[in-house]
């Protein structure tokens, strides 16, 4: 049991007579992949139980407990297809676990690390179950946070929380980095206690300067990265002047530290992903009307020179900035962990040109990217169903200008784009299933997209009768 379990155990079992309170402690618990309840075993087989696992139990214990007293748990019809998209995608997943035991060890399994070419056969294991229950866990705590968030004012206080963790998470970061530097005392256990063998060596350092990277509360640099750019879009109302969450000033502040810390991170997927951020913030600007064509094409080539007349001149005045961008961005395909990844890549495409149709099981295949590991592991049906679950939830918020208010639009744009950063960086990087903030997007997703297409509806009828 770690500091935090004993803490926190105590803290949710009262949350518990609270649902607001328990909501309030799975959304400010998602994000913090690094901290765990509790850690089992030891050395390269430790592994830990995540504190936002422990909330979502509680949370999905709560929920079932309510709905037992209401007999039944209704579903609206707004939010039935991407529940059914869901419910296809984990199926399929849970069919594949028949491969396993079909293959029987007639495949040999590389092994994921670069230098490492042994082998070894495919069988049934508790790696796969294990793998499987994180799935099932993942997709119940999503669907149970798109129920309750289809209400307006839930929409707004889970804004606000995961906003505040953004800032949060963004700071804490920034002392790490400054406490290193300084060679001062920096509490790094307090939310980073997972003892496995992947987090142990989660504080890797710069190779070229030897500056430390951050890693804040997450498991590493690159799970920081992905997790503060899929935070990034709710602030994009306050830096355009169209809205906020807490207020214009605080919004843009919080912007300012998450752009820093996801610099200071030396990640390719932090630089790689503000790119695209950009590029994706303007598009479902225009497809949810915020910003009219012309202003919108001002602002950004406005934004574009306005970052080259900076970014250029200190590429060019700075040898020290030309070496982190060599080492994290054009070195790092010819590096160690560009080599590593085109390696389970690779051998995961293999793995799907053998069994295409459902591949060789959940939880078979390690591949660093998100397209072959779901091919490798689930085939095509597991990825076509994937695909159709994001696609459901990316169109129903970026989809078009439908006739929803203002507040509405402003919800589908920032979370629309999260959704769209999250899927692109987990291309490039890793697929985050474990982790809890995958899933509270997802389910944010489902709920803004439906309450969208239900208050077009109630526009539309409204309409409708003063017509008539």
């Amino acid at each position: 049991m770690t500091l935090l379990g004993y803490v926190l155990i105590p803290v949710g079992l009262v949350a518990l007579f609270s649902k607001k309170w328990l909501l309030r402690f799975l959304i400010i618990s998602a994000p913090f992949s690094g901290s765990v309840m509790v850690n089992v075993g030891s050395g390269d087989a430790a592994s830990g139980v995540q504190v936002w696992m422990f909330a979502g139990a509680l949370w999905l214990l709560r929920q079932s407990a309510d709905s037992a007293l209401m007999f039944g748990w209704s579903i609206r019809r707004s939010v039935l297809a991407p529940y059914l998209s869901l419910a296809a995608f984990l199926f399929v997943a849970a069919l594949s676990m028949v491969m396993p035991v079909y293959i029987s060890g007639r495949l040999q399994i590389a092994s994921p690390e670069l230098m490492d070419f042994t082998t070894a056969p495919l069988f049934f294991s508790v790696r796969n179950l294990t793998a499987l229950l994180y799935l099932i866990f993942g997709g119940l705590v999503a669907t149970s946070i798109a129920q309750v968030a289809q209400d307006r004012a839930v929409q707004r206080e889970i804004d606000r929380l995961w906003l505040g963790v953004a800032a949060f998470m963004a700071l804490w970061g920034l002392i790490q980095f400054t406490c290193t530097v300084a060679h001062l005392p920096f509490p790094v256990t307090l939310f980073n206690n997972n003892h496995s063998a992947s987090v142990a060596s989660a504080h890797p350092e710069l190779d070229v300067l030897r500056l430390p990277r951050l890693n804040s509360v997450a498991v590493e640099p690159s799970i920081l990265s992905q997790c503060l750019l899929v935070m990034l879009p709710m602030t994009l109302p306050a830096v355009l002047g169209i809205g906020k969450i807490f207020s214009l000033h605080r919004d843009r502040l919080i912007a300012w530290l998450i752009v820093l810390a996801l610099v200071l991170t030396f990640s390719s997927v932090a630089y790689i992903g503000l790119a695209a951020l950009a590029l994706v913030a303007a598009f479902a600007l225009h497809q949810t009307g915020l910003i009219r064509m012309w202003p919108l094409i001002k602002r950004t080539l406005l934004g574009v020179l306005l970052f080259l007349a900076i970014a250029v001149p200190t590429y060019l005045a700075s040898g020290s900035v030309r070496l982190i961008v060599a080492s994290t961005l054009i070195s790092k395909a010819g590096g160690y962990s560009g080599l590593e990844r085109l390696k389970t890549i690779t051998n995961a495409a293999n793995y799907f040109l053998e069994y295409p149709l459902l591949g060789v099981g959940w939880g078979s295949v390690t591949s660093h990217d998100l397209m072959f590991k779901l091919l490798a592991n689930v085939g095509l049906l597991g990825a076509v169903t994937f695909g159709l679950i994001w696609w459901t939830v990316i169109r129903r918020n970026l989809g078009g200008r439908l006739q929803r208010s203002r507040e509405e639009r402003l919800r589908n744009m920032y979370w629309g784009v999260s959704a769209c950063i999250l899927i692109g960086a987990s291309g490039i990087s890793e697929f985050p299933y474990v982790f809890g903030y995958f899933w509270v997007v997802l389910g944010m997703c489902i709920a803004v997209g439906a309450c969208g297409e239900k208050g077009s509806s109630q526009l539309a009828a409204e309409r409708m009768r003063r017509i008539r």
